[in-house]
């Protein structure tokens, strides 16, 4: 008899790759990095460090018991650099000399001469260092809900948060979602591909998969799984509308696997390598190109899969598609309307379920809500989780651990808890 099955993976799936979880990437924004995976030479670039500097100084101002008024004086120094009269005055002569036009070929001249690029990296990564342990002496250790409920409270409502327009929050919204991009894929690109966990995850599926219908839904925003897929030659389908995305490798988007052709792969909080353009509102889903590199390489500029709108290095079009840690979560666009229906229909037609690090946090209440009544009372649930998650090995309150969540959630379901890894499990 054939049975149907729906993985559902959480923060716990990405452990063994040791993916940062959403509350440690401030802990990662305090460590000093001896490379980057972008350019060898240099750890930062000016996108990077810009991005980086807006966020700290803001959790700086916020969450931090001192001042911090000096540096952000210092950033609005660097960022509006002054310029002396006999340079303007220079400037100005060879304007007219070169017959250059008013417009954009004489602010790109003019940066040409007033920019010195190597002071202004200087100045750029000093400050990123004097931010950095900052954020390190003060122990910034807030709650990403809490930072990313006052950005969307203050953009819903269009009023200022403190001395913060809702348009700066905005910006330094889009600015702390795209330093998740930046930490996730550094640690995506320079893993192995080769860890057993995953390698029995994939032996898993790709077993059952000939066998019965299969459908993977995960609450992460990061690329590991695609990657195995891939290298795994198996084809997985994102249940997207074709009509409303646009991929970079066209070439291999219709190729379809005989031994995994209709994994479903749905990704209900979104993807870090989805982006929607905030000129056209397309969705472009980069696979070829290393997204980090589309973010943050001072050497290209951002374009859309799209409209291929042309903008300058200093302006950001392409916001990160996922949905962020917050007490508002929006799920009210067509985009995730059609995931979380298809995850749903989904869950309905599965005969068992199995959860994979997904702790069920009270505060994912409409994912919550959407299993409660998706799933059968039939249904048989196997919940995998960690030795730190079992009742009987910690000294703390039942109340407070993810098996108490589960089975009030399905109090009619025969669940089973595993507590020792996936690696185990699918051994």
């Amino acid at each position: 008899m054939s049975i149907k099955r729906v993985i559902i993976t959480g923060a716990g799936f990405s452990v063994p790759a040791k993916l940062p979880i959403q509350n440690k990437i401030l802990d990662l924004m305090k460590e000093k990095p001896v490379a980057s995976f972008m350019n060898d030479s240099n750890p930062y670039s000016f996108k990077f460090m810009n991005a980086y500097i807006t966020v700290g100084l803001y959790l700086l101002d916020k969450y931090s018991n001192n001042s911090y008024d000096d540096l952000m004086l210092l950033y609005k120094k660097i960022q509006k650099r002054s310029l002396e009269n006999d340079l303007i005055e220079s400037i100005l002569n060879d304007f007219i000399k070169e017959k250059i036009e008013v417009g954009i070929d004489a602010i790109n001249y003019l940066n040409s001469r007033c920019f010195d690029s190597t002071q202004k990296y200087k100045e750029l990564s000093q400050l990123v260092n004097l931010v950095r342990n900052a954020l390190k002496t003060e122990n910034v250790d807030v709650n990403l809900e809490d930072v990313f409920t006052s950005f969307d409270k203050s953009l819903q409502e269009k009023v200022y948060m403190d001395k913060y327009s809702y348009i700066k929050m905005d910006s330094i919204r889009l600015s702390l979602t795209r330093l998740f991009v930046y930490y996730f894929d550094q640690v995506v690109h320079s893993h192995n591909y080769n860890t057993p966990d995953y390698l029995n995850f994939i032996k898993y599926i790709k077993r059952r998969r000939s066998k019965s219908p299969l459908t993977i839904i995960t609450t992460n925003w990061d690329t590991l799984l695609e990657e195995y897929l891939i290298k795994n030659n198996m084809h997985y389908n994102l249940c997207l509308n074709e009509k409303y995305y646009f991929e970079d490798d066209l070439i291999n988007k219709s190729i379809t696997y005989t031994n995994c052709k209709d994994l479903r792969l749905i990704k209900v909080h979104g993807s870090i390598n989805w982006f929607r353009c905030l000129n056209c509102n397309m969705l472009s889903i980069y696979k070829k190109f290393k997204i980090v590199d589309l973010l943050f390489n001072d050497e290209k500029n951002e374009s859309c899969l799209k409209c291929n709108m042309k903008v300058d290095e200093e302006t950001e079009m392409l916001e990160p598609e996922i949905i962020t840690p917050t007490m508002i979560k929006s799920i009210d666009s067509q985009l995730y309307k059609n995931l979380w229906s298809t995850a749903s229909n989904e869950l309905r037609e599965a005969d068992e379920v199995i959860f994979i690090g997904y702790s069920m946090p009270v505060a994912d209440y409409e994912l919550r809500y959407l299993f409660q009544k998706s799933i059968s009372p039939n249904a048989k649930i196997d919940v995998i989780l960690y030795h730190n998650d079992d009742p009987r090995r910690v000294d703390t309150d039942i109340n407070l651990l993810p098996e108490k969540r589960y089975k009030d959630l399905f109090p009619k379901n025969k669940i089973d808890f595993h507590y020792d890894g996936f690696r185990a499990y699918f051994n």
